[in-house]
């Protein structure tokens, strides 16, 4: 439940502390005192959109930090699933700083969480239901949300909404192995003409610069032949060579050694140059002796075909290979998407049913569960100063739509003022006072079945006046009994039910406007509820009348 909440410089408020406590509490002021406070405080925490309006004149930023205890249960398991608490942590704290910039800053137990993670935590702490509750109840949406809510079924739901879900992206993955399939066809001939034109080339990675390479030789074999003819002739010439000429030279040399012993210098170079003349003397033999005549025109044919396709696919000659695998690749593709839409079409279909099973047994659950709904509004709303009223949950299980998130049911809230009187849709035959106190009864019983452990009333009894506005307020009473309540309210009968009941006051100091809250003591309720029941002008006749409320109240509860 809430514990404290720490609010400074929102709207008009510099600075407040408030310390709550279990069960009812009620929330009242003057008009314009400020009594939203908590309630904008409260939704800023649980994840509301920022407004850097809501910064009090002349502050640079607002900050709003609300303790919540650290119960066991579904939250809890939930916040440590999101590593947001730690074992030695006494309390959950949630933080949210506005600045003026717009900037908003988010934190839950000291680690920083974005929007998203504050609603989906604030949504297991605090449920606000507004003034615009009446409004709820007639969107046939929210009717079916309500009856979950009701009948503790968010969990099947969700476990049906996982199955719709998948459903319907492998539905989505089928349509588009559909699609590819018939584009593929469509393309298919000219995909095969193409693979046929890329194979006849047969080119591999690198095959392009050798043919390059072999295009030059060929356009210049004559002079490479007569190159290498001219060297060798130079080296092996039988009438005057330069191996010969270096030989004889090499004698004379070697005869004067015995003279001259520098001659070894020059001596071993010579007899290395020797060698390495009779190896390319070698070597020119083999090379002219392989020579072979190579036809420019195959070669010439196969380089323009490569510009001719290269051209046409819009890349490099050399990168015609890596064309030829993607084809290769999308007609190897096309042909395996028959069996890959025949398997994703079964699994498709396991799905489905699937997905047809638990919408069957959702909307089993919701029927049943329907009939204690409408029961336990309709004698509830007998409370509310609506004895002859009947309101009903009616479900209806529809095969004929396609899948839904939500399942295959349409759920209608259907209401009637008195007796004899036909069952018609709520939105159509109740009036603005009926529709009032329908909603305030649904979320009452649904609230009671929820697990949200704090449940805040804003104004929602807007409408409602004697005999009925305590019936209100004896609602709220029982329901603090399972959940913390607390409820912004400006209706005395209601107030008098509270366990607790703060005050919501506005000063002027200095030409400036401040609001503050605080709880009041017995005598402070007292003058209070005077207030409430006979405006500013208070008397012994108001003070009296307020006192034998609370006594009253008190004493029926």
């Amino acid at each position: 439940m809430l514990e404290q909440l720490q609010v400074k410089n929102l709207a008009l408020t510099s600075e407040a502390l408030i310390e709550f406590k279990d069960r009812m509490s009620a929330i009242t002021g003057e008009t314009g005192a400020g009594k939203s406070l908590i309630v904008d405080a409260l939704s800023l925490v649980l994840g509301a959109r920022a407004d850097v309006t809501m910064i009090k004149d002349g502050q640079s930023k607002l900050e709003v930090e609300a303790v919540f205890s650290k119960e066991e249960g579904e939250t809890l398991e939930y916040l440590k699933q999101l590593e947001l608490i730690d074992s030695d942590d006494q309390n959950i704290i949630i933080r949210r700083i506005i600045s003026a910039d717009g900037k908003s800053k988010a934190q839950i137990n000291a680690h920083t969480v974005n929007l998203s993670q504050l609603k989906d935590v604030g949504s297991h702490l605090v449920s606000i239901h507004g003034q615009h509750a009446s409004i709820k109840i007639i969107d046939e949406t929210n009717q079916l949300s309500l009856l979950d809510a009701f009948a503790s079924l968010l969990d099947k739901r969700q476990a049906l909404a996982d199955a719709f879900n998948e459903y319907n992206y492998q539905r989505n993955e089928l349509t588009k192995l559909a699609t590819l399939q018939k584009d593929l066809a469509a393309m298919f001939k000219t995909l095969r003409h193409q693979q046929d034109v890329l194979r006849e080339l047969n080119l591999k990675e690198g095959d392009y610069e050798k043919l390059e390479q072999s295009f030059d030789q060929a356009m210049n074999q004559n002079k490479i032949y007569d190159a290498k003819a001219s060297a060798l002739e130079c080296l092996s010439n039988e009438d005057k060579n330069i191996i010969d000429i270096l030989n004889s030279k090499l004698d004379a040399l070697t005869k004067a050694l015995q003279y001259d012993k520098e001659l070894t210098k020059a001596i071993e170079p010579m007899k290395s140059a020797i060698a390495l003349l009779n190896d390319a003397k070698e070597n020119l033999d083999v090379l002219v002796e392989s020579h072979n005549i190579i036809d420019p025109v195959a070669l010439e044919q196969k380089m323009s075909k490569c510009h001719e396709l290269a051209r046409i696919f819009k890349i490099a000659p050399k990168d015609l290979y890596l064309k030829k695998d993607e084809i290769d690749t999308k007609i190897e593709n096309f042909l395996a998407l028959k069996d890959k839409i025949e398997e994703k079409t079964q699994k498709v279909k396991v799905l489905r049913e699937s997905y047809e099973v638990l919408a069957k047994q959702l909307s089993d659950e919701r029927i049943k569960h329907a009939k204690t709904m409408s029961k336990s509004v309709t004698e509830l709303i007998h409370t509310l100063a609506m004895k002859d009223g009947e309101f009903k949950v009616l479900v209806e299980y529809d095969e004929s739509i396609r899948p839904r998130v939500s399942g295959r049911d349409n759920v209608k809230f259907l209401f009637s003022a008195n007796i004899g009187q036909e069952l018609k849709d709520i939105g159509a035959v109740a009036s603005g006072g009926e529709l009032s106190r329908l909603a305030l009864a649904i979320e009452a019983i649904t609230s009671k079945n929820n697990k949200t452990p704090t449940i805040i009333f804003d104004e929602v009894d807007t409408g409602i006046s004697g005999i009925t506005a305590s019936s209100v307020g004896k609602l709220l009473h029982d329901l603090g009994s399972h959940v913390q309540v607390l409820t912004v309210t400006h209706l005395p009968q209601v107030a008098a039910y509270a366990n607790n009941h703060y005050l919501v006051s506005k000063t002027v100091r200095q030409g400036k406007t401040s609001s503050k809250i605080e709880l009041l003591t017995q005598e402070g309720r007292v003058n209070e509820l005077a207030r409430m029941m006979g405006g500013n002008v208070i008397t012994a006749s108001t003070l009296q009348s307020a006192s034998d409320l609370l006594e009253k109240t008190l004493g029926h509860v």
